[in-house]
Parts: C-alpha cells; sequence; structure tokens
C-alpha cells in the first residue's frame, strides 16, 4: 500500500503530474485554471505556473510576464478562497 503524504500543494501537483496538461488546456483549448486558498498558496501556485511558461514555452521572464497578465485579464486564471474541495485536476477538467 503506497503511503498518503499529508500535505498535497496545488504547486507540486501542477509541477510533477499536470504541466503539460495545464499548458495545453490554458493555451490551445482556451481552458480556466481556479485556483482556491489564501494570498501566500496562490502566489505560490503563481510563481509556479510562470516556471513552467518559462521553462516549458521557452519563454523569458518579460514575456513569462505578459503571457501570465493576459491569462489573468479574461479570467483565464481565477483565485477565490471559497470552491468546494475537489481536486486541481478535476476543476482543470471541468473548466476547460
Amino acid at each position: 500500500m503506497t503511503a498518503i503524504p499529508s500535505h498535497v500543494y496545488v504547486q507540486d501537483v501542477l509541477r510533477k503530474r499536470l504541466a503539460d496538461e495545464v499548458i495545453r488546456v490554458l493555451r490551445e483549448d482556451k481552458g480556466h485554471l481556479y485556483v482556491c486558498g489564501d494570498v501566500r498558496m496562490a502566489r505560490d501556485v503563481a510563481r509556479t505556473l510562470k516556471d513552467l511558461f518559462a521553462t516549458r514555452l521557452k519563454m523569458n521572464e518579460e514575456q513569462t510576464d505578459n503571457y501570465f497578465f493576459q491569462l489573468k485579464s479574461p479570467s483565464c486564471l481565477m483565485k477565490t478562497e471559497r470552491m468546494p474541495s475537489w481536486p486541481p485536476w478535476l476543476l482543470l477538467r471541468i473548466f476547460s
């Protein structure tokens, strides 16, 4: 039996399991990514997304910041403190 970690962080799931899918859904499918949690967690997820854009899409810092800003403008990325505690991969599929 596999041990279940006591804490699972959204940014770790994004980085280790969902990087390619998140990028594809946001870029190609014009999907939405909802992030639920406190300000610190939202900052960590935003930093992870920017790192993924930079490495996977070969963007420099300015390009990454501009792309992230564009995603936030039409509400492709939404932050909220109240949302059902669904796993992030389920939210990704629901809103894509």
